[in-house]
């Protein structure tokens, strides 16, 4: 007799991906995103913490007019150095923020922004996170990224009021291509259920959005809060909530 193979009924990428969505709507989660990953590899890089010119920053900043003691390179205006043993590069305006004509988030993005190229000679490999009122002041915040994948365990904080800017902070890391390959990832209907599962586990209030998704890299367990220096970069999906939360899944495929 002929045994007849038993069918595979198990449910396609797109039929699991909205299981998962209808299971979500039913806790009061809502996915709003237009379009989710599709890729099933990403490229192979490594990372280290961002290694500066500080003198040639300081020229760029100062124009050449500053002094420099202990670390620290400063001028009537503005201080900067490095704090958290070399890690993030703080700028501080000498005069404290006080109260001054308003500003509006696209007057404050575009002051930030171009202070970060012109002031501070740094490139635009960043996309802008998110902003809070702080009174008198706003804060912009900045998340680094290599091409369109975020880089995990990276930012730029920067306050502004009505005159300008009031201080910089900024941890970023060095981004390198590995040569010889790529990684192969999860699906997102896969990255979708796990997303689904660190959702609940961290007992956010609902209803709750699920706002953006990307993929992007970080040190193997500085998700986790392991200080890792340098070493080759490991792939995540990030899913942006709101309410400013986010959940982190791994996206290596071991298998």
């Amino acid at each position: 007799m002929v045994q007849k193979q038993s069918e595979d009924v198990s449910p396609t990428a797109e039929a699991r991906q909205q299981m998962i969505y209808d299971l979500m709507s039913s806790r009061g989660i809502e996915n709003v995103t237009k379009e989710p990953p599709t890729q099933t590899e990403v490229p192979k890089v490594s990372i280290s913490y961002e290694s500066l010119d500080l003198d040639a920053i300081a020229k760029n900043f100062f124009g050449g007019d500053y002094r420099y003691s202990g670390g620290t390179y400063y001028s009537d205006d503005y201080t900067f150095g490095l704090v958290n043993n070399g890690s993030v590069l703080y700028v501080l305006r000498s005069t404290p923020a006080v109260k001054a004509p308003p500003i509006t988030l696209a007057m404050a993005q575009d002051t930030a922004e171009r202070f970060i190229t012109e002031s501070l000679g740094f490139d635009t490999d960043y996309y802008y996170s998110g902003t809070e009122n702080l009174g008198d002041t706003v804060r912009l915040d900045y998340v680094q990224r290599y091409g369109d994948y975020f880089i995990d365990n990276t930012y730029m904080r920067i306050i502004l009021d009505g005159k300008g800017i009031v201080s910089v902070e900024r941890k970023w890391l060095e981004v390198s291509p590995v040569e010889g390959g790529t990684l192969s990832i999860i699906r997102y209907d896969d990255a979708l259920f796990k997303a689904f599962d660190a959702i609940e586990k961290a007992h956010f209030e609902t209803p709750l959005n699920i706002e953006l998704i990307k993929l992007g890299y970080g040190l193997e367990n500085t998700v986790l809060g392991t200080n890792i220096q340098s070493g080759e970069a490991m792939p995540y999906y990030r899913f942006y909530l709101s309410g400013d939360n986010y959940v982190t899944v791994p996206a290596l495929k071991l298998n």
